[in-house]
């Protein structure tokens, strides 16, 4: 007799999500480890996908796990749960490659075939786009020049303050207070700048 398919028959938080319709996976690993038979592990997988709980599955489809206990369900549930989810950030990882045109076949591949979370950090590390630093934004405003003849020790520079207060208002457009900020803005983006150098060469 066919058993109730009310009680528990909804996925709760931290099984693993559903994939109805999905083609199935290799789960020999997580068999090997939890030292039970493949087939059971799919069982599980199935019925997760099916939308059953942990408690559901362990109380009225032995039939299907053949036998197996709260404990070795939830384990699986948990496994299920982490490679899915490992899978789904390659997919994600992949579609972005693609659309900024970085994705070659040797890259593909090697995502494809990546087995921890790690190894995939390293594939894409030097396709992360890198923060853009305060120093960045300073060279961005045209400041790179003046901090390296800051610098460099140029001897034009014998007045610092009147150099940065025509960085700062080239065309004398600014009042007083506005000048000043806008001095205060150059003589940071040099700091950072100069802090980058330093930092550099240490």
């Amino acid at each position: 007799m066919d058993q109730p398919s009310e009680p528990g028959a909804h996925p709760v938080e931290g099984q693993a999500p559903t994939r109805a319709g999905q083609p199935g996976h290799d789960y020999s690993r997580i068999a090997q480890d939890l030292q039970i038979r493949r087939v059971q592990v799919d069982a599980v997988a199935r019925l997760l996908d099916e939308g059953y709980t942990v408690p559901f599955i362990v109380r009225f489809r032995k039939d299907r796990t053949q036998g197996l206990d709260d404990a070795a369900v939830r384990q699986i549930a948990r496994r299920l749960s982490t490679i899915r989810a490992f899978q789904e950030r390659k997919k994600n990882l992949l579609a972005n490659l693609s659309q900024q045109g970085r994705l070659v076949p040797e890259l593909e591949s090697a995502i494809a075939e990546a087995e921890t979370p790690k190894r995939l950090d390293d594939l894409t590390l030097p396709f992360r786009q890198r923060r853009r630093s305060p120093s960045h934004a300073a060279r961005e405003k045209g400041l790179g020049p003046l901090a390296e003849a800051i610098w460099l020790a140029d001897p034009a520079l014998t007045d610092l303050d009147a150099i940065l207060e025509h960085w700062a208002d080239p065309e004398l457009k600014l009042d007083a207070e506005a000048r000043a900020a806008q001095v205060k803005t150059v003589r940071e983006g040099v700091v950072h700048i100069l802090s980058e150098v330093v930092a550099d060469t240490a």
